[in-house]
């Protein structure tokens, strides 16, 4: 009787399990979710903190660099942007976004690069916003002695303001090396596209004080709205600096 009695307690239990879900475990397949891709901003205040500007290409394609030729090797050319420091340059009735000594600073900056290229060995009278007086970038031509000293500047007329255009300037009492590096560098000019007002004369202290070859390069003029707009172009820039440089390269 006891036997019979688990028997049938035995068979209670299992179909109680059975019924209520308990018995074999059913067959499970886990729903495994993809992870979302990883999405990355396309721009972040940090993301070009560290990134120098890159000054867009000149649109002309003339160029060719001579820094193949190495047509400077041995060469020393002073290169001299004009005002600086507590003398801005040309300001009245200026339309230009920068001061002449700050773009006067960045054609010379150019024009050194592309001067190197060539083989040159240039020494800037100044590489930072710094005043000197004319006595003090002569004395710097005086010293070194170089083959070549050019004096870069930009331009200003308030009484006309339809004058633009680069000018080259050489002393009254200029030595041949002079002049011709004066009408190579005007004939430069055209050869580029600008339109060159030719090569004048006047007794600049930086042109008259030492005994080098030297030219004074006025880049064109900021009281010029057109002209004064293109001067604040990096590209014009650049364009300005290699117009020169092809001249100098071309100097013996």
């Amino acid at each position: 009787m006891t036997n019979i009695y688990r028997l049938v307690c035995t068979l209670f239990v299992s179909s109680a399990m059975f019924i209520i879900g308990c018995g074999a475990p059913q067959d499970y397949t886990p729903q495994i979710t993809a992870p979302a891709a990883e999405t990355k901003p396309l721009y972040t205040p940090n993301m070009y903190k560290n990134s120098a500007p890159t000054a867009p290409k000149p649109k002309t394609s003339t160029y060719t660099s001579p820094s193949s030729n190495n047509s400077l090797d041995g060469k020393v050319i002073v290169i001299d942007p004009g005002h600086g420091g507590k003398d801005p340059g040309a300001t009245k009735a200026s339309y230009s976004s920068a001061q002449e000594k700050y773009l006067n600073l960045v054609i010379a900056r150019e024009l050194e690069k592309q001067l190197t290229k060539c083989g040159a060995r240039v020494i800037m009278t100044r590489k930072s916003d710094t005043f000197l007086e004319l006595e003090e970038r002569s004395a710097v031509a005086q010293k070194y002695k170089p083959d070549l000293f050019i004096a870069i500047h930009t331009d200003a007329n308030p009484h006309d303001l339809s004058i633009c255009g680069p000018s080259v300037y050489v002393a009254r009492s200029a030595s041949q090396k002079s002049r011709t590096a004066a009408m190579k560098i005007n004939a430069s000019f055209r050869n580029w596209g600008f339109k060159p007002r030719g090569v004048r004369n006047a007794d600049f202290k930086v042109l008259i004080q030492h005994s080098s070859p030297a030219v004074l390069i006025e880049c064109g003029y900021l009281t010029n709205k057109q002209e004064a707009q293109r001067l604040n172009n990096p590209a014009h820039q650049i364009k300005i600096a290699k117009a020169i440089a092809e001249a100098v390269c071309q100097l013996q």
